[in-house]
């Protein structure tokens, strides 16, 4: 890892120098020189496991005005979020 880690400091050091000290984190710099090493040569994020950070607010929309009596229970199973999520989006969009 000793050369690799070297080539990835030089690496690291070359974008703090063209985009400013503190642009890009030391751990996503390392990320990005796993990738490139491994031939994906993308700087876009990789799809992950786990729920959604956002809902789709419009469907949230279409459901509750198809059918005002769903509870947050049943808007969150059918969302798949928690809850907490539909009642702070349904305050937002003031329902």
């Amino acid at each position: 890892m000793s050369s690799n880690w070297g080539t990835m400091q030089v690496l690291l050091c070359t974008i703090c120098a063209a985009l400013g000290e503190g642009v890009v984190a030391d751990r996503t710099c390392r990320d990005w020189f796993k990738r490139f090493r491994e031939g994906d040569m993308s700087l876009e994020d990789r799809p992950r496991s786990g729920r959604p950070l956002e809902i789709d607010i419009e469907q949230l929309k279409v459901l509750i005005e198809d059918n005002p009596r769903l509870t947050t229970s049943e808007l969150s199973a059918m969302l798949l979020c928690d809850h907490s999520t539909i009642d702070r989006h349904l305050h937002e969009i003031g329902k």
